[in-house]
């Protein structure tokens, strides 16, 4: 699949016209150019897909309309190059992504109390066109969550100072790690010359080498600013890692447990996972000192941004959860470690 990810809808859908509140509120806008252009062109894929869920002869929700708009063959073709790029032109890679989304969209749905009947409907008629397999699209999902946690673990954000450069002071920045492809930072905003920039270098020492040559970007304080927010990147920090098994690896475990999981209690067990991590391995750090309190902190900001990025819902449920049981640590703190020790058992067992 090289780069290909999983597909966030709601962006997706934005790229067609849809507003923010309507996206977000859930009841698209029925007279949407694409949407009335499915209807003209495609009528029966109109019909079949309108009826998942809302209203069954609108094609009113953030899936009816992704999957339409891709399925209608001539409407495909006159979309947006910012859709295109997001869900492009091969037809099982996108059903693999739109019915990945769909899949993980049921099982939220069961697991938050509301109606997954829609979104099994959508992954119905993506797996009923016969290029993708459910177990197809299950291994995708995988894939695709591993992909999601490993991104947000290999990378920091922050505001990078500088103390002398001129005109240049300030830049909102992003330092991403990979073993693959080493560093990159991306600079930009209001005071940077020429807009978005970025420096990407195979290690670190040749990337703050860079910095030093673009001295109307940065001065020495900002050289070392970034050298010290290299260290707190969770994928470098292994911020929390008391274990066998890095704190990254246990998330994607967790989320994929939760999303393959065929019951709302094999998916509490699931979330325990990562909330045992942010209770048990995170938080006593923020008490060991300012080195330790800031990866640990970082990797608590990837945690949830990986949650996020999945569903914004589930991650504000463990968010909650995740504090209430600190308030509560002692009486909470042996079933946690049970739970973490366990799963890295079975992990390690698995890896060899």
């Amino acid at each position: 699949m090289g780069d290909i990810g999983l597909l966030n809808v709601r962006g997706y859908v934005a790229t067609l016209g849809y507003a923010k509140k309507e996206i977000n509120e859930g009841v698209l806008n029925c007279a949407n150019d694409y949407a009335m252009a499915v209807f003209d062109e495609d009528e029966d894929i109109y019909t079949r897909v309108a009826g998942f869920g809302g209203d069954v002869d609108l094609i009113d929700t953030s899936t009816e309309a992704a999957v339409a708009t891709y399925y209608s063959l001539n409407v495909r073709n006159i979309r947006p190059p910012e859709a295109v790029a997001m869900l492009g032109s091969d037809s099982k890679t996108a059903s693999l992504q739109l019915g990945a989304a769909a899949y993980m969209d049921m099982q939220a749905a069961r697991f938050l109390g509301s109606d997954p009947a829609p979104h099994a409907a959508a992954l119905k008629f993506i797996t009923d066109r016969g290029n993708v397999s459910e177990a197809d699209i299950k291994k995708f999902m995988a894939q695709g969550i591993a992909a999601a946690v490993d991104a947000e673990f290999g990378k920091v954000s922050f505001l990078l100072r500088n103390s002398k450069t001129n005109p240049v002071i300030d830049h909102n920045a992003v330092l991403t790690y990979s073993p693959n492809q080493g560093y990159t930072l991306i600079y930009e905003g209001a005071y940077t010359t020429n807009g978005h920039q970025e420096i990407t270098a195979s290690t670190l020492d040749a990337l703050l080498a860079e910095m030093g040559r673009r001295k109307t970007d940065f001065d020495q304080t900002g050289i070392d600013q970034v050298r010290a927010e290299a260290a707190l990147i969770p994928a470098v920090s292994q911020s929390g890692k008391t274990g066998k098994v890095e704190p990254r690896t246990l998330v994607a475990h967790g989320l994929t447990a939760f999303y393959t999981a065929r019951t709302r209690q094999e998916m509490t067990e699931a979330l325990k996972i990562i909330e045992g991590i942010c209770v048990i391995r995170l938080y006593p750090l923020k008490y060991s000192g300012q080195q330790e309190k800031d990866k640990a902190i970082e990797t608590e900001h990837a945690i949830y941004a990986a949650l996020g990025a999945l569903n914004l819902e589930l991650s504000d449920i463990v968010l909650r959860e995740t504090n209430s049981l600190i308030l509560a640590l002692q009486s909470n703190k042996l079933a946690l470690e049970n739970v973490l020790n366990r799963v890295e058992r079975d992990l390690i067992s698995y890896q060899q």
